[in-house]
């Protein structure tokens, strides 16, 4: 049988919550909502209308159906290849996810195996009142109960979990889920968790030990009055404390921890100081834009966009192998220049100087 070319493997793989509300997604980048899954199981809708759609199109390349232009598997072209090896520790997860490339090679919509990586909307409640968030007050804790009750039978199947919002470390059953996770029982299992630090103190870090594959912080900037001014109500000192602590922590082991900085007026002139102090730290850092116009901050103007982009050239050249260049940038570049060809230059060659895609 001939190997299948896919864009993604996500639709046999993913189910994501990511916003508060009665849908879910296969992943940021789809176009596709699932609704009204408060009336149905996580095993239905696996197999339903949607995801059935999802998976079919992929397979008939039909990607502009279902997927943003803005998706980095879209934006660089690639196609994804089935391993060579499945890597795992379970005979459970090894299983499905053998089973899971079987179905993908032979065209299957309607599939047996299981989702290997799970995102969840723990809570849209957070400590911070930054400048940019569009976050709104839509209650979804009762959606994420449901969801995190039906999971725990895909546990062993699965490589990751990951936790957004909001501040995921608010919630109580987030902090009880990580104080209680065996890594024993689910070998295979890694948690993930987007936070803005402020929370990530030492007893949650300690806590994290030996549980975690990877961690996304949002910083927006370098110093204390760039980031105060961006992020309502965060203590740099309190950050910077507990980002130090967390730096010796993973430091020589297999965790990815890696900053989440949004390009905006605000901190144009701070993002190569943020590439400095995220090198200084051992971690990565990927650049993404603001969504939407948020208190003025988008970016918009040719001169804005092109200090920051100067701005991301040098943080790049400066620390090639750590810095991501997240594709929505390149879709601000379509508003200048007669749909950005120009600008469109600037991205392609921060790439070919190793620049990467967040």
């Amino acid at each position: 049988m001939a190997k299948r070319e896919l864009l993604c493997v996500y639709p046999w793989m993913a189910i994501s919550q990511e916003s508060p509300g009665d849908h879910l997604r296969v992943c940021c980048w789809s176009k596709v909502n699932i609704k009204n899954i408060e009336k149905r199981s996580l095993e239905e809708i696996w197999n339903g209308s949607e995801y059935r759609y999802l998976r079919q199109k992929m397979l008939e390349g039909d990607i502009d159906k279902i997927c943003k232009d803005t998706c980095p598997f879209v934006v660089n072209g690639k196609y994804v290849a089935k391993p060579d090896r499945i890597n795992g520790i379970s005979k459970e997860y090894i299983e499905n996810k053998r089973l899971m490339w079987e179905e993908i090679e032979s065209g299957k919509v309607v599939i047996s195996s299981k989702p290997t990586y799970v995102k969840l909307y723990p809570t849209n409640r957070c400590n911070l009142g930054c400048i940019m968030c569009r976050q709104g007050n839509v209650k979804s804790e009762h959606i994420f109960d449901k969801m995190m009750n039906e999971i725990r039978g895909w546990f062993k199947y699965m490589d990751r979990i990951e936790f957004v919002g909001g501040e995921p470390l608010l919630s109580r059953e987030v902090i009880e889920f990580i104080k209680e996770f065996g890594p024993a029982v689910y070998p295979d299992l890694k948690i993930h968790i987007i936070t803005n630090g402020i929370l990530l103190n030492k007893n949650v870090i300690d806590m994290m030990d030996g549980k975690f594959r990877s961690l996304s912080i949002s910083i927006d900037g370098a110093s204390k009055e760039v980031y105060e001014s961006i992020r309502i109500g965060g203590k740099w000192e309190v950050l910077m404390k507990n980002m130090g602590y967390l730096a010796g922590k993973v430091r020589g082991k297999d965790v990815e921890v890696k900053i989440l900085t949004v390009v905006m007026k605000r901190n144009i002139d701070d993002l190569f100081n943020i590439a400095v102090m995220t090198k200084n730290s051992g971690f990565s850092v990927g650049y993404q834009p603001i969504s939407g116009i948020w208190h003025g901050q988008s970016i918009e103007r040719r001169r804005d966009i092109i200090r920051a982009i100067r701005q991301l050239k040098k943080a790049q050249k400066y620390y090639p192998e750590g810095v991501y260049v997240n594709s929505a940038i390149s879709d601000l570049s379509r508003k200048l220049d007669g749909g950005g060809s120009l600008l469109k230059k600037v991205f392609n060659k921060v790439l070919s100087i190793g620049g990467k895609w967040l």
